[in-house]
This record gives structure tokens, C-alpha cells and sequence, in this order.
């Protein structure tokens, strides 16, 4: 039916990736949705009144402009952790899958080599993560729009 591994996989894990896709960006708009209250200056007062140990375990909570709230809550911390998973679980369940539908021996067999398979399964992983950030750009976009973001924000 298909004629590379690769366009089989995306057809196989398509239902995966919208999941994943919408799960990460519904995260990201709320994260951003979220902004506003952190802006707030009795926040980082509250910070700055924690004992030092405390403060070096957090970083810098110089969060007070949506740039530096993004770059800290979505790019750093969560968007890393959730593509992290994502590349494992999804990594391992590629050839996984293919062995539980007892599809794998017969991959095994067909004309191309287990290198070629190997890194088509891998070009299959990397369109995957593709998707999903950008799932994640939109995201941030709409949390954004909801925000009603400002160049002055």
C-alpha cells in the first residue's frame, strides 16, 4: 500500500500524533493563558522574600515581560520535558508496534535493508516532533491572541 516506511509509520501513528500534537498545545495556551498573574509585582516581591537556598533552586524569577515568562515556562521548562517524552515513548513504540501486529518480521523481509529501515523509523521520528512543535507554535499563538498580546505587554 505504501511505498516507504516512512509515509507507512506517519499513516499508522497519525491518531498518536494529533493526540500529542493538540495535548501539547492546549498545555502551551494554558502556560500563556497564565501570564497575566504572573505579571502581577506582589509575586516576585514573594520571591525575593524566599530564603536564598529556596531562590537558587527556582533560577530567576525575572518573568515580568511575556518574552522572558515564554522563554522560562514554555521553552525551558515544560516544551523540553514534553518533547523529551515524546521522543522516547513514541521512539520506542515505533518498532515496537510493528512487533505486536507481527508486522515486523515481514518488514524484515521485503527488499530494503534493516540500516534503511532503522532510518526511515528515524525520519518517521524527527516528521513526528516536527508536528507536534509545530502543534506547539500554535498553541503559543492562540495563547497569545487569548492574552491579547501587545508589542508593550
Amino acid at each position: 500500500m505504501f511505498k516507504y516506511t516512512t509515509t507507512k509509520t506517519l499513516y499508522d501513528k497519525r491518531w498518536a500524533i494529533l493526540a500529542w500534537g493538540l495535548g501539547f498545545a492546549i498545555t502551551i495556551v494554558f502556560i500563556v493563558v497564565l501570564f497575566p498573574s504572573f505579571k502581577d509585582p506582589q509575586i516576585t516581591e514573594a520571591f525575593e522574600k524566599l530564603p536564598k537556598e529556596l531562590q537558587s533552586i527556582s533560577g530567576s524569577f525575572d518573568i515580568n515581560t511575556i518574552d522572558k515568562y515564554l522563554d522560562a515556562q514554555v521553552f525551558f521548562n515544560n516544551a523540553t520535558f514534553i518533547l523529551i517524552i515524546l521522543g522516547i515513548s513514541m521512539g520506542v513504540s515505533l518498532l515496537v508496534s510493528e512487533e505486536d501486529r507481527g508486522t515486523l518480521e515481514t518488514l524484515l523481509s521485503a527488499l530494503i535493508s534493516r540500516t534503511r529501515l532503522y532510518f526511515e523509523k528515524l525520519l518517521s521520528l524527527a516528521i513526528i516532533s516536527l508536528i507536534v512543535v509545530l502543534f506547539g507554535m500554535l498553541g503559543t499563538i492562540v495563547g497569545l491572541l487569548i492574552v491579547g498580546f501587545d508589542r508593550n505587554f
